[in-house]
């Protein structure tokens, strides 16, 4: 993963996957190295490691960010809210990472609420 190799990372996560089970970080690690391998795209087997993880440890930062990106990608700017939420409780205040992610946060809030409102009237001439 850290040299970019993310095709034989995905296989080396698959070899070693019984290590992988219970342990939430590395089911969210693994998760990454398999979106970047296939272009960014989470759905599947991705998606499905992420939510394992999150389910053995609803607090994991690493599947936070994920499961907020793949909400992202997806357009349920809802669960980003929720999921960078609680991320973003475990950042230090006032950091870099803070700030950025708050402003992400933001943003899938405003955009959450712009699309729940309903539409403005036509105007007539």
């Amino acid at each position: 993963k850290a040299q970019e190799r993310f095709d034989e990372a995905v296989e080396a996560y698959r070899r070693g996957r019984r290590a992988l089970e219970g342990k939430a970080a590395l089911l969210a690690d693994f998760a990454e190295v398999q979106v970047r391998a296939n272009g960014g795209h989470f759905s599947g087997e991705p998606d499905e490691l992420i939510a394992r993880a999150l389910s053995l440890e609803p607090d994991e930062p690493q599947a936070l960010f994920l499961a907020g990106s793949s909400a992202s990608d997806r357009g349920d700017f809802d669960a980003v809210v929720d999921f960078w939420g609680r991320l973003l409780v475990q950042l230090k205040p006032g950091s870099e990472e803070a700030d950025t992610l708050a402003r992400a946060v933001d943003k899938a809030r405003q955009i959450a609420r712009e699309r729940a409102s309903p539409p403005s009237p036509a105007r007539r001439p």
